[in-house]
C-alpha cells in the first residue's frame, strides 16, 4: 500500500472507530425543571391547601420515556407527604410538559411535627420531584429536582371583652359600653367585619350591635368599641341592679360572629364566632 493510500485509510479508520464509540450516552442531557408558581387554593383555621405548577423540559433530540415518577413535600429535610403524580409516559423530543401538584398542610400535624414553624406562623416546605427515565441505549436514569417555598400557618383570631361600663341610666333603660379586643396572631393581615355582637338573656336577644369592618395587620391587636341600650323590662330588676353595680350577670351572654378574609393572601376564610366572657 502506497504512502498516499495509508494517509487516506488512517483518517477514515479513525473516523469510523470514533463514530462506533459515540452513542446516545454522549449526547443525553437531563431534563430541566422550571417552577412556574405555587399558590394557595384554600385556607381554613385548621390548614392550608395549595397547588404547585412546574414545567419539565426535554432538551434532547429524542423522546424520553418515563417509567416512574415520585413527588413529595419535605419539611425540615424529612418527608412530609407524598403527592399524587401525573399520568405520563414520556416527553417528546425538544418538548415540555406542565405538571401540577396539589398539597395540603394541616396545622395540628405541623404543631406535632414542627412546633417552631407553627409558633412562627409559617412553614418552609420543599417540593421534590424524582422521575425515572428510560433513556434509549443508556438505560434507566433518575432525575432529582427540588424547590423550596414558604406557606402561612393559620391561627384562629381571638376576641375578648377588654372592658365594659354602664355609661347612662334612665328610668326605663341603661346604656352599656363594650370594649372588644381583637387579636390577629397570624403573620398575614386580616379583614374582619361587619361584626355582629349580641347580648342574649333568658328571653332571647336583648340587644344587637354591628361593628364596622376593620383591618388588622399580621400580629396586630385592636380595640373596637360598641354600645348597647338595654331595657329594664327586658332585663328584669335583678340583672339591671347587677349591671348598675359593676357586675356582669352570668345570665347575660355576649355572642359574636364575623366574616373574615385575608387581603394579603387573596383568599376568604371561614367565619369566626364565639362567646365573650366579661
Amino acid at each position: 500500500m502506497s504512502p498516499r493510500q495509508l494517509l487516506f485509510v488512517f483518517p477514515v479508520t479513525w473516523l469510523l472507530t470514533s463514530c462506533a464509540n459515540f452513542g446516545v450516552q454522549d449526547v443525553y442531557q437531563e431534563p430541566s425543571f422550571d417552577h412556574q408558581n405555587t399558590r394557595l387554593t384554600g385556607l381554613t383555621w385548621t390548614g392550608v391547601t395549595g397547588r404547585s405548577t412546574v414545567t419539565m423540559n426535554n432538551p434532547n433530540a429524542f423522546r424520553l420515556p418515563i417509567s416512574g415518577f415520585d413527588a413529595a413535600l419535605f419539611l425540615d429535610g424529612e418527608p412530609w407527604v407524598d403527592l399524587e403524580t401525573p399520568a405520563m409516559s414520556g416527553i417528546a423530543a425538544r418538548g415540555s410538559t406542565t405538571l401540577t401538584f396539589d398539597w395540603d398542610l394541616v396545622a395540628e400535624g405541623l404543631l406535632r411535627r414542627a412546633k417552631d414553624a407553627y409558633e412562627a406562623g409559617e412553614a418552609e416546605l420543599e417540593l421534590r420531584l424524582n422521575p425515572t427515565l428510560d433513556v434509549p441505549v443508556v438505560g434507566p436514569r433518575q432525575v432529582d429536582w427540588a424547590h423550596t417555598f414558604t406557606v402561612p400557618v393559620p391561627k384562629l383570631p381571638t376576641l375578648r371583652l377588654a372592658d365594659w361600663a354602664v355609661e347612662d341610666v334612665s328610668l326605663s333603660s341603661l346604656t352599656v359600653r363594650l370594649d372588644l379586643l381583637i387579636d390577629n396572631p397570624n403573620r398575614f393581615g386580616l379583614a374582619a367585619g361587619p361584626m355582629q355582637v349580641g347580648i342574649d338573656g333568658g328571653a332571647g336577644r336583648l340587644a344587637g350591635m354591628t361593628l364596622d369592618p376593620l383591618s388588622l395587620n399580621g400580629g396586630e391587636k385592636r380595640v373596637a368599641t360598641t354600645r348597647a341600650t338595654l331595657s329594664f323590662g327586658d332585663l328584669g330588676l335583678s340583672l339591671a341592679n347587677a349591671l348598675r353595680t359593676g357586675q356582669w350577670p352570668r345570665d347575660l351572654a355576649l355572642n359574636w360572629q364575623s366574616p373574615v378574609s385575608s387581603p394579603d393572601l387573596g383568599v376568604d376564610l371561614p367565619d369566626i364566632s364565639g362567646r365573650l366572657s366579661p
